[in-house]
């Protein structure tokens, strides 16, 4: 008894760790701004209206019709900067608690509460700190609604698609068009996930077919509504021009040797972070102390999981390549590193239990007791060392450059509406806190990027004023 009294608190001391290090990014939102696709998006929408602001961006810039959708109702279109501050907390809380929802209904209650909060934290934490780019993967409107929500509505169809397998063909309808309508959603919010939906659709009719021998209605209902959706996005007049702004892309051989390129030294340096070898030892051990997770690895060998793991990151980096012929941005790498998690746990159980259990019997041995202290200690370690997102955000919000940039972003905004005058110049920015600072606008009207600027605060132009030298 007093052994699993001290592995609770050990257990609840860690997931404290996890949850404030996951707070700190949150609280640094509250000094987040928007910048150039957020300005451009809102005032489109609030001088157009959603209907024509719709089809403006449908037949000429892109085929997202869903995220485009969100972007077009975002609080910036109402005035409403309090509200983009928000946002990072509702769609991080919101991946959270469907991250949770997806590991309970894996593990089919076999996790305890609180353990469910732990794995999920020490996942969300990783992701969090080392995350290519938090910039757009946070603070940034446009890149969270493009990328973050579409993540969201597919962990949600994983967790309906989990569950229609259980059931059979005895699911319940309800459960049914929740799955057909995030099944019309998902292929509008980016390519990436429209790239993997497909698959993992089918992937589910195949298991739920190997198991019964019988075509699973309910899920040909979701991939009928994952097609339609699918053509809708591609067949989008958008998606022509922009893809005829990249002089390099649609070259299929090219394209794969790139993408087989970024599989592999994506998987090289990811694997060999210690935040990913933490999780993978936490995950291990959970693993032989847990019937249950154990009981999902054993259908799977695992040479065809670590197969699946490279096919997929391939699948996701495809995209890309094929649609720019560059380096995709770091928004979508992102996104890329986020899933890459996810499946790489999943192979992390299949891998522990196929194993000889004598070696991973030695991880699965070890005391929390033993073992939470050592995690914190290292992880300290590990963020006072090298790339860490949370030290460079705890840095600026510390320091006061958070707190500084925002004040200094209210004081131009309320010069810009007080001064009458159709052209505006405003000072540069003295505070710009790594974390949260895009881009500004120039010193010249040169693009769309000013553009937007002045057409959201009414005015011809927005410029930054030069610094005079005094004679």
């Amino acid at each position: 008894m007093r052994t699993f009294l001290a592995t609770k608190k050990l257990e609840s001391a860690l997931a404290l760790f996890l949850a404030g290090g996951v707070a700190i990014f949150l609280i640094n939102a509250l000094f987040a701004h928007p910048w150039t696709d957020d300005y451009i998006y809102s005032a489109i929408s609030r001088d157009k209206g959603f209907a024509d602001s719709f089809i403006f961006w449908f037949n000429n810039v892109t085929g997202r019709y869903f995220s485009t959708s969100l972007l077009l109702v975002n609080p910036m279109v109402y005035g409403q900067l309090w509200g983009y501050k928000l946002l990072p907390f509702l769609l991080y809380t919101t991946l959270f608690g469907t991250l949770i929802f997806v590991l309970e209904e894996i593990t089919t209650g076999h996790l305890s509460l609180q353990q469910s909060f732990l794995f999920v934290l020490a996942l969300l934490f990783v992701y969090l700190d080392q995350m290519p780019d938090i910039r757009s993967g946070i603070y940034w409107m446009t890149g969270t609604i493009t990328y973050l929500a579409g993540t969201i509505l597919l962990f949600l169809l994983l967790m309906v698609m989990i569950r229609i397998l259980k059931r059979g063909e005895d699911g319940g309808s309800l459960l049914t068009w929740s799955g057909v309508v995030l099944g019309l959603c998902l292929p509008g919010t980016n390519e990436i996930i429209l790239a993997v939906l497909i698959p993992m659709v089918v992937f589910f009719l195949f298991l739920d077919y190997r198991q019964g021998h019988i075509v699973n209605r309910h899920l040909l209902l979701i991939l009928a509504a994952v097609l339609l959706g699918s053509c809708f996005a591609l067949l989008a007049p958008g998606n022509a021009v922009r893809l005829g702004s990249y002089p390099g892309s649609r070259n299929i051989l090219q394209s794969m040797i790139q993408s087989g390129a970024a599989t592999l030294s994506s998987l090289k340096l990811w694997l060999g972070t210690p935040h990913v070898m933490v999780l993978t030892l936490l995950v291990a051990m959970a693993t032989r102390r847990m019937p249950s997770l154990q009981g999902l690895g054993r259908g799977v060998h695992p040479v065809i999981s670590s197969a699946l793991l490279l096919l997929f990151i391939f699948g996701c980096y495809f995209p890309p390549y094929w649609s720019m012929g560059i380096n995709p941005p770091d928004r979508v790498v992102n996104l890329i590193y986020l899933l890459f998690l996810v499946v790489w746990l999943f192979n992390v159980v299949v891998i522990t239990v196929r194993f000889d259990p004598r070696v991973f019997d030695v991880i699965g041995g070890l005391r929390m007791a033993f073992v939470v202290p050592l995690l914190v200690a290292y992880t300290l370690f590990l963020l006072s060392l090298g790339h860490s997102n949370l030290v460079m955000v705890a840095g600026d919000l510390v320091s006061g450059r958070s707190y500084r940039f925002d004040r200094e972003l209210r004081q131009r905004y309320a010069q810009i509406k007080a001064d009458p005058k159709p052209d505006c110049e405003v000072d540069v920015l003295k505070y710009v806190p790594k974390s949260l600072f895009f881009s500004d606008i120039y010193f010249v009207n040169r693009d769309w990027i000013n553009q937007s600027y002045a057409d959201y605060y009414g005015k011809s132009s927005i410029i930054l004023r030069r610094i005079r030298s005094v004679q």
